[in-house]
This record gives C-alpha cells, structure tokens and sequence, in this order.
C-alpha cells in the first residue's frame, strides 16, 4: 500500500480555456467545497505555470508531527497548461481528485474575445499569455479582421487547454469532466448536484446545492454577434478548429463537434447533456 504523504489535501483543478464562464464555474463549484480550501495562484508568463511552492524539510516536520495541519481540499483554477512542471507543482502538495474543464462553441468564445478586448482590460486577464500585446492596430480593425486575429492566435492555446488537460487525466487516471457553456450559466443547481458525486468531499460534509444563480465577470460591452463576421472568415477559422481538433475517440469527437459547431451556417444546433465525461461518454439529460 502506498503512503500519502500527510500534507497532501485532495484537488480539484479547473485549467480553463478563456470567456468560458469558468469564473462562476469556480464559484459554484468553491460553494460545494469546505470552508478550510486553499487556492493556488497563477505565475502567468509563457509557460502559463501554478505558483506552488515546495513543502520544505521544517515544513514536512510539522505536518508529520502534528503541529501543522494540511486544509480540507484544494480549488485550483486558471488558465494553466498541462506541463509536466504544472503536473509537478501539483503534486508538491495536493492529490489532483478530478479536472473539471469548461468549454464553449469556438465562434461565441470569440465574440466575446473581442469584447473583453473592446472594454480595455487586457486580452482575457494579467496572468494569461497576451497575444496581441503590441497590435496597436488592433482597435482599427473591423470585426471580422478582430474574430479571426483573435481565432488564429487563441485557438491552438484553447485547444491545449481541452484536449492536453483530457489526455493528462486519461494518462494519470484523474476523473476528468468537461462542461458546456450554457450548464454552467442556465443549469447551475443541477450542475452543482451533479458535481457533488465527483469532488472530494466527504457526504458529512457535502452541503446542498445553492439555489440562488452564480455570475462572475459579465461582458458589460457591446458584443460582437457570429452575424456580424464575414462568412469566410468563420470558414477559414472552421478549416483552422478542423486542423487542431482531431481525434479518433468517438467520446471526444462529440466534444470537438460542440465546439465547432457554430463556425459553419449549415451545422445543427447539438442537444446538450448536463456535462460530458470524455472517456466514459454523456453525463445528465439533454
């Protein structure tokens, strides 16, 4: 039987890609966790990294001794890839429980790329790579110019942030869900009863799901609407999501369908289920 080390508190991760609601994600999911949570921040910078410090020899003493405590759980949320130096920093000390991604149709992601951009807050938030960080240009150009500038730089991020953390867990046997946009926005209490079968917390501990609805950080700008882009544009962006977004699991291809699906005229409006586990299939009614 392998020890755990006694430092390490069970965590939850939640590495979202950008403008998927995954601020409320975490608030709704920070409402089912104990009050003694700790919250990894994020060094930012290119590699997208956690700050995790190392537990140290004095450190380690006063866990095995007693003296020192390790907090109930863990809430790790950001923008952060899945390195094996993010792995690592992990590790150092939490057990990751289940990765819970957030995920949204490509186009509308980025409308509203655009408007957090438009309200002049930064390209998505301080500790997410810039990528168009000396485009003085950029407020210049039209929506169509904007959607695909912003496509073409944040697709192959976003699509690292999916598919790599999927294939993480796969690989490190982490139970792993992913959650469509409009569960996280118009399903919350569901969602939240949903989740409380898969976080790591004890069913003495486990309080209701709220029934009051969760928002964190609205667009307060004037959206960019799909009808505005021209249409060959959202076609060339298509043929790029078509490029990135490949694989031979059909449990994954359903995913990758969500996410394109509002790239082209011609696609189909998808039912949704409440979420999706990727290697096991749908999870909740349409």
């Amino acid at each position: 039987m392998v020890s755990v080390d006694p430092w390490k508190a069970p965590a939850v991760l939640i590495p979202a890609p950008p403008k998927t609601a995954s601020q409320t994600l975490t608030a709704l999911v920070e409402d089912l966790m104990p009050s003694d949570l700790d919250r990894p921040a994020m060094d930012g910078g290119v590699h997208q990294s956690l700050k995790i410090d190392a537990v140290r020899r004095v450190e380690r003493w006063r866990f095995y001794s007693g003296l020192k405590r390790p907090p109930q759980a863990a809430l790790a949320y950001g923008h952060y890839l899945p390195t094996r130096l993010n792995l690592k920093r992990i590790a150092r000390r939490y057990q990751a429980a289940v990765c819970c991604i957030p995920i949204r149709p490509l186009g509308q992601l980025v409308c509203s790329l655009i408007a957090h951009c438009d309200r002049g807050s930064g390209p998505i938030d301080p500790k997410l790579i810039n990528r168009i960080e000396g485009l003085s240009h950029f407020q210049d150009l039209n929506p169509s110019e904007r959607f695909e500038l912003l496509a073409v730089r944040y697709l192959p991020l976003i699509q690292n942030l999916i598919d790599g953390w999927i294939d993480r867990c796969a690989d490190r046997n982490i139970p792993c869900v992913v959650i469509p946009f409009t569960s996280i926005t118009t399903r919350q209490a569901e969602l939240q009863n949903a989740l409380i079968s898969v976080l790591p917390v004890s069913q003495e501990q486990q309080p209701k799901a709220t029934t009051a609805s969760i928002q964190r950080n609205p667009t307060t700008t004037t959206r960019t609407n799909l009808g505005d882009i021209d249409p060959t544009v959202r076609q060339r962006i298509r043929s790029l999501a078509e490029l990135l977004f490949q694989d031979e699991r059909p449990s994954i291809q359903v995913l990758h369908n969500y996410l394109k699906q509002d790239l082209s005229d011609d696609s189909t409006p998808m039912e949704l289920p409440l979420l999706w586990t990727p290697h096991q299939g749908r999870f909740g009614a349409s």
